[in-house]
């Protein structure tokens, strides 16, 4: 069986607030998920995950991002790019990503963004910065209930605004 949800955390365990992505995503996995949800940890989105995202009925990316409110825990809905390149590339946002996988496959799941702002993004660099650190918990509690509405049709659960923005 495929599995029918698929979280990607993704970012650089050596760029500070970056390693966001991944460290959520480790977090989900301590948590012992269900058959039917598959974890990644990737240092970037590339194409091959357009397999991946092709098996799945939902998907949340995982992200520090370098805007929005600070202090906030952002979930975003977001949609494959009508306008993304198929050009040969090596990295991708999540709505290029999606569109890889419609363009490939036919089809993209439904999907969302999970996003912090964070402080600080310097080479060499292994730690989270405070605030950061504290949205951990919250962002794989978000992930956990992103699943359980769509999991159980209970989409008020959701809570994301709607947008195509990366």
């Amino acid at each position: 069986m495929n599995p029918r949800f698929l979280v990607i955390g993704y970012g650089s365990p050596i760029r500070g607030d970056d390693a966001l992505g991944p460290i959520v995503a480790e977090r989900l996995l301590d948590l012992d998920p269900p058959a039917d949800v598959d974890i990644l940890i990737r240092q970037t989105l590339t194409p091959d995950l357009a397999g991946n995202l092709n098996d799945a009925e939902m998907a949340i990316f995982i992200d520090a991002s370098t805007d929005g409110p600070a202090g906030e825990l952002v979930c975003r809905r977001v949609v494959a790019d009508p306008n993304a390149s198929l050009a040969m590339v090596h990295f991708l946002n999540p709505a290029g990503l999606l569109s890889w996988t419609r363009q490939v496959y036919g089809r993209a799941p439904e999907a969302y963004v999970l996003s912090f702002r964070g402080e600080n993004f310097d080479f060499h660099n292994y730690r989270l910065t405070p605030a950061v650190e504290a949205a951990v918990q919250p962002m794989a509690e978000r992930a956990c209930a992103l699943i359980y509405a769509v999991k159980n049709c209970d989409f008020s659960l959701l809570g994301c605004v709607y947008d195509n923005e990366q």
